[in-house]
């Protein structure tokens, strides 16, 4: 793994990786951009496009929607979208997404040869991710690498999410590691914030979702621009 990493590890690999889905292992914008444009067409909106639903994911689903709702309703103003309007936009983009969640989402480059090297390598792999669950296990099958991981846990698996450390912590508890033994890799303020909580050390993928922010401000322990980078 990158330097960085190595020295917070005193020169040897951690017992396990954490890895966030969306903007880490998968590129899942267009199928998500995709299910707000259909939502929106649904409820007689003009379309949003990829480019800014990129800018938008990363708090999940709901958050996703509101963000393009109050973008053609409200100007942005995300507090104006009434739970009455958010509640049925989020309704049809479940149903869209349902539909098209892996037509066009695709794995960013290396990924399955780094899944591989680190199995080779004796580290445990979880998938911690903020996509429910009926989308989760069908994007992971479909792109060919649910079997490298012993645990996955979407947004809906538990009580709460990231931020949240608590899936992160269920993680580890199933994989039978500690905090000072795990390593979580993601690429927004989400998944920085979750590692905190739960005492991990944290990677993050520049290329990523973060709201449009510069993903260098989270203050992660390190950063990788690719998984080849990452090995």
């Amino acid at each position: 793994m990158s330097g960085k990493i190595a020295e917070l590890y005193h020169g040897r690999l951690p017992a396990a990786v954490l890895f966030d889905l969306d903007g880490t292992l998968v590129d899942s914008a267009p199928d998500l951009a995709l299910a707000v444009d259909r939502m929106l067409d649904d409820m007689d909106y003009a379309n949003v496009g990829e480019q800014r639903v990129r800018q938008w994911i990363g708090n999940g689903a709901r958050k996703l929607v509101q963000r393009a709702l109050a973008h053609v309703c409200f100007s942005g103003d995300e507090a104006q979208v009434a739970d009455s309007l958010l509640n049925d936009g989020h309704q049809r983009f479940i149903h869209h997404y349902n539909e098209c969640c892996a037509d066009s989402s695709c794995l960013y480059p290396n990924v399955v040869e780094s899944l591989i090297a680190l199995t080779e390598r004796g580290i445990k792999l979880a998938c911690v991710t903020n996509k429910p669950q009926q989308f989760t296990g069908k994007i992971l099958q479909n792109l060919g690498i649910k079997s490298f991981f012993q645990v996955t846990v979407s947004g809906d698996s538990l009580a709460e999410k990231k931020p949240h450390p608590l899936p992160l912590q269920h993680a580890m508890q199933k994989l039978g590691v500690d905090n000072s033994d795990c390593l979580m890799v993601g690429d927004s303020q989400s998944d920085v914030s979750a590692a905190r909580a739960a005492g991990l050390k944290v990677l993050c993928m520049t290329y990523g979702y973060n709201h449009g922010r510069d993903v260098k401000t989270l203050q992660a322990d390190d950063y990788a621009h690719s998984f080849e980078q990452l090995l």
